[in-house]
């Protein structure tokens, strides 16, 4: 019994270490010096249309000469595919800026085995640069306190205040939440704090292609109009709704990346989407386009309002008539911020065209 009860105490301890969003530090002296890999684009695969970047080993302090070298004469989509230990940590924010620069994405996935990879200190840095970023699954991403010290007339100098607020400041550049510098000071030198998937999204590290959505009543001619935006790596979509005493229209803008002519100049059957798998027909009153976006006026039934005003995430596909494999559109977040607002908004167009059909 007793042999049982250490096996169960040393288990138990296992469980609480492997719990804990602290562990050790990698030694990234250990690993290679970073390689730089590029794959050209391919028009087929989850990453077709896309240049492939593959980051892997300790960021040394050249990594980013090698890198605006590597990257030179390379034009639209990229996706940088993140692997490391860490290392120099301005090198991790001069990669960053590289990687804005261009406009490329950002994943942690080992290329090597195609399994989500690690990002640690300075590669977390680095991370941070992509337009959007991706956990993948398991992916392992942590930060710790680090400290820059140099020999003086006086002795050793610790400048770990400085590089703090030049990290802070970087965090600011990238968009990120600068609580995240919170948890650069959690773990010591010698250990690593590993973010949770939700702690990832709260603090603004990852995004999973979605930028924030931003909803607003906005005030027309025509009267008052509900109106929801959100970039994603899908193109940038903006759905509005209003109304009157008889009928809902909606409207749908779609910034398409570049393939806006031609959608424009299909034949579509157009889907309202609403949360994941949510899916109703659309009648098209009209259709635009103006400066490589395209505009579309729809008229929603009060059944398919309903379903819209307890929606989590509502948007706009299109496919090709009698083609169910292709498809383009987007979709716009309702968060717990803005639900009131839709909700309040649609039930009250509602309730105007009740009273215009049953007078009291």
């Amino acid at each position: 019994m007793r042999l049982i009860r250490v096996v169960l105490v040393v288990l138990a301890l296992m469980s609480l270490a492997l719990a804990r969003p602290s562990a050790t530090t990698p030694r990234a002296e250990d690993k290679v010096p970073m390689t730089i890999t590029v794959v050209p684009r391919s028009e087929s695969g989850v990453f077709r249309d896309t240049a492939l970047v593959y980051l892997d080993g300790t960021i040394d302090a050249d990594a980013p000469d090698r890198l605006s070298t590597a990257l030179e004469g390379i034009a639209g989509q990229m996706a940088i595919w993140l692997n490391s230990p860490g290392g120099n940590l301005f090198a991790g924010m001069e990669l960053g800026r590289i990687i804005r620069k261009h406009r490329a994405r950002t994943h942690i996935i080992d290329h090597r085995t195609l399994l989500p990879g690690e990002c640690y200190s300075a590669c977390a840095l680095a991370f941070l640069g992509g337009v959007y970023r991706f956990n993948d699954n398991a992916a392992r991403y942590g930060v710790h306190r680090a400290s820059l010290s140099v020999r003086s007339p006086r002795g050793d100098v610790d400048e770990g205040r400085d590089l703090s607020t030049a990290i802070g400041t970087y965090i600011r550049e990238m968009g990120a939440d600068v609580r995240l510098l919170d948890l650069w000071m959690k773990a010591g030198p010698d250990e690593m704090y590993v973010l949770t998937q939700q702690q990832m999204k709260d603090l603004r590290v990852a995004d999973n292609g979605r930028k924030p959505p931003t909803w607003s009543l906005v005030t027309t001619p025509r009267g008052r109009v509900l109106r929801g935006q959100q970039a994603t790596t899908d193109g940038a979509g903006t759905v509005s709704f209003s109304c009157d005493d008889k009928q809902t229209l909606l409207g749908s803008v779609y910034e398409a990346a570049g393939q806006a002519d031609a959608i424009a100049a299909g034949k579509w059957v157009h889907l309202l989407t609403i949360d994941r798998h949510e899916e109703r027909p659309l009648k098209e009153l009209g259709v635009s386009l103006e400066g490589g976006s395209i505009r579309w006026r729809f008229m929603l039934p009060p059944p398919v309002v309903r379903l819209a005003i307890s929606a989590k995430r509502i948007g706009h596909r299109m496919k090709p008539s009698g083609n169910r494999s292709t498809s383009f559109g987007y979709s716009v977040d309702i968060d717990a911020r803005s639900a009131p607002m839709v909700k309040k908004f649609l039930g009250n167009c509602l309730r105007r065209q009740a009273k215009y059909l049953f007078p009291s």
